[in-house]
């Protein structure tokens, strides 16, 4: 599998069964609404529709789509009450450093450039 061949804007429910090596429809309901939460996970980590950041398919990193692919992964297989919608350690932090060299510093809103926020 090709984890290039497509970028997070393109993540479509045979490509994620192709990554889990899922070979039956019983869960594709479940799947696809994991792939949309975690395109939406992302994007709240980032603190920017990545839309908006840029403009052509190509621009968008590609590891976001590992980092989108890892949240569906864990999702899918932790579906216990106590750990859905949530991220283990280990998996955080591999998503969480993914993201974080994506994110962009807010300094259009100030006025004054030495003061720059970061989305955290």
């Amino acid at each position: 599998m090709d984890l290039l061949a497509k970028k997070i804007t393109e993540l479509d429910l045979p490509f994620v069964k192709d990554y889990l090596k899922v070979d039956f429809t019983d869960d594709d309901t479940l799947l696809t609404t994991l792939i949309v939460a975690a395109y939406s996970y992302v994007q709240t980590m980032l603190g920017f529709k990545i839309e908006d950041e840029w403009t052509t398919t190509e621009e968008i990193p590609a590891e976001l789509t590992v980092a989108c692919l890892m949240i569906v992964a864990h999702w899918y297989d932790q579906r216990q009450v106590q750990t859905v919608g949530t991220l283990g350690d280990e998996i955080k932090f591999a998503v969480t450093a993914i993201v974080d060299a994506h994110k962009r510093p807010l300094k259009d809103q100030y006025e004054d450039e030495d003061e720059v926020i970061y989305l955290v």
